[in-house]
């Protein structure tokens, strides 16, 4: 999905936004933690465009109505032409923006659920990284005052050295947690 370029990406999205005849590979795909930026982005530029040719064609139709009341004939049947074609492509257009809604509020709570489970797991880092942290400076303090390590003390450092690895400078160099 990186390799495409913006028109084939967009492409692809649009025919992948209706759940009913999406193919669910290219929506994981679409929506995979290294592309749903992308999905959002290019999702977000389609629904303004979207409303904004809306607005446009909204604005186009009531111009033109009012160029055909100042005809004395055949002003209104221009008018109920232009009015009836400007309905029906309304309708598409409707529909258009309601499938791409739909998607981004889908793609939307996708990147939010992974923002909150990157949260969380951020913050379960943080509180491991603080405990090895104490594990590691109480050993410190043991061997700092010569202080024979009783079994219990052992038994920590053994987590401590089980949680890091081998080196438990993995946990004392900024990062908090081995990787």
């Amino acid at each position: 999905m990186r390799a495409l370029n913006d028109r084939d990406f967009e492409d692809v999205v649009v025919r992948n936004a209706h759940p009913p005849t999406r193919d669910r590979e290219i929506w994981s795909a679409l929506t995979a933690p290294d592309v749903i930026g992308r999905t959002r982005q290019t999702l977000t530029a389609m629904h303004s465009r979207n409303s904004g040719a809306m607005r446009r064609k909204k604005a186009a139709l009531t111009a033109f109505h009012a160029e055909c009341l100042k005809k004395a004939d055949g002003g209104h049947k221009a008018w109920v032409h232009a009015k009836a074609d400007y309905e029906q492509w309304r309708v598409g257009a409707s529909n258009f923006e309601r499938m791409i809604s739909g998607a981004l509020a889908e793609v939307n709570d996708i990147w939010e659920l992974r923002g909150q489970e990157r949260g969380s797991s951020g913050v379960l880092q943080a509180q491991l990284a603080c405990a090895l942290e104490a594990i590691r400076t109480h050993r410190d303090a043991c061997d700092t005052a010569d202080i024979e390590p009783e079994p219990h003390d052992l038994a920590l450092w053994r987590t401590l050295e089980h949680v890091a690895g081998t080196d438990d400078t993995l946990t004392s160099q900024g990062s908090g947690v081995a990787d």
